[in-house]
């Protein structure tokens, strides 16, 4: 292929599949008539239908031989490209494996890094993250439909934002990296060290979720039945055992109420793992609430992730009321040291606390509810 290819087009610089077309333009013609809509257009369906087999569009077999042929001399004409000019950032990216990808997000759930840390290290890992894969569409735009569960909606972070300028600087990345202690390759070094989109002019974004909205559904279904939303925020982003002290605090301070109370938070909490049990941030929350609220009538605190997935665990979440501690206590188990050994989902099975509804599908961060319920 080489030796064909060269003479006819010689790898100078990087070429655009356009540049391509013209050199090859007189072969196509001869193997079918040019389609209606032009042969990178129709050559861009087939692509698509081999990529996607329901796709139901009807190819003539002359014209599909065509814009196979010239797929081929694509694929042969970049792989030289790689092979023959200098290494682009944009274009020859070397990234991780996907095993040590997997490791490195372990490592930072681990560490207790949040949302953005996280994202800030994996959209350096990937070829279309970090506003890459807009970049390799220019010119064409790209409209971005997006579910954020991020909390404030940054567009860079959503999703590692694959269709967003990135905020976040390749010094950030390495400061999070050493800052974890995080355990990387060299090419993963190397990816970290590459800088990210910064400007992009084919990029629209619409936002139809977040957690917010997450909050209003859960303020709706609590006045539905009988109680009296409250909204504390759509921002909580401490540790989950904080959070659940705090919400304990509300819980507590609001005993005299003569209404049935709902007091609602949004947001996506973290766990430092100090322990080797099992559990998520949800769980978490909920029992460390428990000994807080332990004692108080028809009141509770449940928490879940709206994806329908807490952790590395079947639930989505967990419950507590007055007497999950008790139980808890009854069966001769210790609330603290399930806490410490982050063992919630244990803690909560023996409770009948745990939360499932299976997958969601959808993911707009999580929701902890405080309920104090009066006739």
């Amino acid at each position: 292929w080489n030796r064909l290819l060269s003479p006819l087009l010689p790898v100078e610089a990087r070429l655009s599949c356009a540049q391509v077309l013209a050199v090859f333009h007189p072969l196509l013609d001869m193997l079918a008539p040019e389609p209606a809509e032009g042969w990178l257009a129709y050559t861009y369906q087939v692509a698509s239908s081999l990529l996607y087999p329901q796709d139901d569009r009807a190819h003539t077999a002359p014209q599909r031989d065509g814009a196979l042929c010239f797929l081929q001399f694509l694929r042969e004409l970049f792989d030289l490209e790689r092979e023959t000019l200098p290494f682009d950032p944009w274009l020859d990216y070397a990234f991780c494996t996907e095993e040590e990808l997997a490791d490195i997000t372990k490592q930072l759930l681990a560490c207790g890094a949040d949302i953005v840390e996280m994202n800030t290290i994996r959209k350096r890992l990937s070829a279309i993250k970090g506003g890459k894969f807009a970049k390799l569409c220019e010119p064409a735009q790209v409209f971005s439909i997006v579910l954020s569960d991020i909390l404030g909606d940054p567009l860079d972070m959503i999703a590692s934002g694959p269709a967003a300028a990135d905020s976040s600087t390749c010094q950030q990345a390495c400061e999070i990296a050493e800052k974890y202690q995080l355990r990387l390759s060299e090419a993963a070094w190397q990816c970290l060290k590459t800088e990210t989109p910064k400007q992009l002019k084919n990029t629209e974004t619409m936002i139809t979720g977040s957690v917010k909205d997450l909050c209003a559904a859960a303020a709706e279904a609590c006045r539905e039945l009988g109680y009296e939303p409250v909204f504390l925020t759509d921002q909580l982003c401490c540790e989950a055992r904080e959070a659940g002290s705090f919400l304990a605090s509300i819980a507590k301070s609001h005993q005299e109420s003569e209404k049935s109370l709902a007091f609602l938070a949004g947001g996506e909490t973290v766990v430092h793992l100090t322990g080797n049990g099992l559990g998520g941030r949800n769980q978490e929350l909920a029992l460390a609430a428990a000994e807080g609220i332990s004692g108080l009538r028809d009141t509770a605190v449940f928490s879940f992730g709206s994806d329908g997935t807490d952790g590395p665990t079947d639930a989505a979440g967990g419950y507590a009321d007055g007497e999950t501690g008790r139980c808890l206590r009854d069966q001769g188990l210790d609330l603290y040291q399930m806490l410490k050994n982050n063992d919630a989902y244990h803690a909560l099975e023996k409770t009948g606390g745990l939360i499932r509804t299976g997958a969601t599908g959808t993911n707009v961060n999580d929701a902890a509810v405080v309920l104090i319920r009066r006739a």
